[in-house]
């Protein structure tokens, strides 16, 4: 039977931790590398922050490379706490993906299709697309929409992309609640993070266009959309 101390290296949480120093090694040049810190450093730095990211109490709109590290492919938060006996609050991170251009079809856990095109200049929308229900894509349950009865509040959208853009290429994205166009931002303001401010009824439906000019090579785009939301419990 493995001890506690193998048991514990072995353990989701420290490997976690490892990612979640690895990646803020990258972005801080100062830091030790990982193979110089003993284990017991790397607990007591990295593990209370994994533990946050876990839990839903860091927003992806403020969290680190660690901490985007080890949340990527993380559904929906199940952590809220109560307002009342009858109702929850979450803050929700919702995200799709979407690939322009050659190589873009992939075949794992059975989906074999993205929101993809090889085109240099389309359109196409996220977040009600074939993404829905691969957890590495896509974390949106239902194609649109929010499960149940839920208040969403969006806050902000913003944006991962896998290089930048050269020049004389243009991405935009349109933010629709039901039929209606409530925000629109070019890839440079969702990298930032672009406010929003807008209201999601229950089981309404919301979407995000993306339109591309030009794109000349292949670039992986990555929309959230996030802000707290109100689920009943009953």
């Amino acid at each position: 039977m493995p001890n506690k101390i193998d048991a514990l290296v072995s353990s989701s949480i420290v490997r976690a931790a490892r990612i979640w120093y690895e990646n803020e090694c990258i972005a801080h040049r100062e830091l030790p590398p990982l193979d110089q810190m003993t284990l017991s450093d790397l607990l007591a730095i990295a593990v209370p922050r994994v533990e946050a990211v876990y839990a839903g109490e860091v927003k992806w709109s403020e969290a680190s490379n660690g901490d985007r590290a080890v949340w990527v492919g993380r559904p929906r938060s199940a952590h809220g706490h109560n307002l009342d006996a009858n109702k929850h609050e979450y803050w929700e991170n919702l995200w799709d993906t979407i690939r322009i251009g050659k190589g873009a079809t992939v075949d794992r856990f059975g989906y074999e299709q993205w929101k993809i095109t090889d085109k240099t200049d389309g359109t196409c929308w996220m977040f009600g697309n074939h993404n829905i229900g691969a957890w590495y894509l896509c974390n949106l349950q239902i194609a649109g929409q929010l499960v149940g009865d839920h208040h969403l509040d969006l806050h902000q959208m913003y944006a991962h992309v896998d290089r930048a853009l050269e020049p004389g290429e243009t991405i935009g994205a349109t933010l629709m609640i039901g039929s209606k166009i409530v925000s629109q931002a070019k890839i440079s303001d969702l990298i930032i993070g672009h406010p929003v401010a807008q209201h999601v009824p229950p089981r309404q439906n919301f979407s995000v266009q993306i339109v591309w000019f030009a794109v000349r090579r292949p670039i992986q785009i990555e929309v959230h959309l996030e802000g707290p939301s109100l689920r009943s419990v009953m």
